[in-house]
């Protein structure tokens, strides 16, 4: 689906997201966890069952397709994406603790 406005979804069309680290994950492909910590945007969406993003248990396994730089396409979990926002407050998270750490 290129087209989806459920406001429960987790991304919606147009917003630019970021590869998490946990795509790292042994069953997902060299070519996916190369992505780490890009930004894509989102431009399209799979579920099971292609109608239904968001209401049974199947949602878990919806696929967000991201457009990274230079046009290149490539699919992820849900689970493996985080919207820039969220990454910036587990970046200065991160730094927080090296502070309390160090000092």
């Amino acid at each position: 689906m290129t087209e989806w406005n459920h406001p429960n979804c987790k991304f919606l069309p147009g917003l630019n997201v970021i590869v998490n680290e946990e795509v790292k994950a042994d069953w997902n492909s060299k070519r996916r966890q190369s992505f780490i910590g890009k930004s894509g945007k989102v431009i399209a969406v799979s579920t099971p069952d292609g109608k239904r993003i968001r209401g049974d248990q199947n949602r878990m396994y919806t696929t967000y397709y991201l457009e990274f730089k230079g046009g290149e396409v490539c699919g992820f979990d849900a689970c493996h994406l985080d919207s820039g926002s969220r990454r910036i407050a587990q970046l200065i998270n991160i730094e927080l603790n090296r502070e309390r750490t160090y000092n």
